[in-house]
């Protein structure tokens, strides 16, 4: 469907025009980016493609026939979303970019059913981490887990008679090979902090973790020590956090603990103009801690 101009509309479902579509570089960039984080808006694919083309219009008229495709289905999936008056599209993988990507392909395809926002911070936060490290410093999940067997989650960690899964596993590793991993919480003020009848509660999850710690169960991942980082969208949701782990987990194990806000993810959300801040200060019970960008 086009407008009275002959363009195409924006929110319509893909409209293919051309026969062929040659993959470029930075098309295979796009889509190992998309791959490695998931979902991730226009502007963060343009900074973290930048070395391979410095025109931000022409990288999103690019995205635009990625998603529109050819006669046999288009590369990327879109989404919008508001801010600020300008648009930014959200990009997704469809199984055609995976196909193209071959066996640089992730091993492990997660199906996601949850909040657009949640896939969206989660996305965002840990291309923030590779974009501000070097990608020979950044461990993604996917590096961590390939050296183990195929499971069902291979995020899942024994807790006791469960298991938890974290929404995402990184690490961060010095030219020297010592490798510091990271367990993350994506919180976004929606699961409630206690609760007797439901399932999910910010105080549950703690419990779980602090058996993950009190056991060194995070060897089922094959990495010799862990940290949590609990993202979330307030200080308020900060301090809360905070006083409940004091009341739940043993005091040994409260300086693996680490918690910032992240706004932008509030409840009146917007897709962040820059990478997300997160190194630097970060609160735990016992005060700041700093997470340095070479360790």
């Amino acid at each position: 469907m086009k407008d009275a101009l002959s363009r195409r509309v924006r929110f319509e479902p893909p409209q293919p025009e051309q026969v062929t579509l040659s993959l470029t570089a930075r098309d295979l960039e796009i889509f190992r980016l998309l791959d490695r984080h998931g979902k991730l808006p226009s502007n963060y694919l343009f900074r973290l493609t930048k070395h391979l083309g410095r025109n931000e219009t022409f990288l999103k008229k690019r995205l635009a026939m990625l998603y529109h495709g050819t006669d046999d289905g288009a590369y990327l999936t879109r989404h919008w979303t508001q801010h600020n008056s300008q648009q930014f599209g959200v990009y997704g993988l469809t199984p055609k970019a995976i196909r193209a990507l071959g066996d640089k392909a992730r091993r492990h395809q997660p199906t996601r059913n949850d909040h657009l926002r949640h896939q969206l911070y989660g996305a965002t936060f840990s291309a923030s981490f590779e974009a501000q490290t070097g990608a020979n410093q950044f461990l993604h999940g996917e590096d961590i887990f390939a050296r183990r067997p195929e499971r069902k989650h291979p995020f899942a960690l024994s807790a006791g008679t469960g298991a938890v899964i974290p929404d995402d596993i990184i690490g961060l590793r010095t030219p020297d090979g010592f490798s510091r991993y990271f367990l993350v919480e994506i919180d976004r003020q929606t699961e409630s902090q206690t609760s007797s009848h439901r399932k999910n509660t910010i105080e549950r999850k703690f419990t779980a973790y602090n058996y993950v710690f009190a056991n060194g169960t995070y060897a089922d991942l094959a990495i010799p020590n862990a940290t949590l980082l609990f993202a979330t969208v307030s200080e308020r949701r900060v301090q809360t956090a905070l006083a409940l782990l004091e009341r739940t987990v043993e005091q040994r194990f409260h300086r693996k603990f680490l918690f910032k806000a992240f706004p932008d993810f509030g409840e009146n959300w917007k897709i962040p103009r820059t990478f997300l801040p997160v190194f630097g200060n970060w609160c735990s019970v016992e005060g700041c801690v700093v997470i340095h960008k070479r360790l």
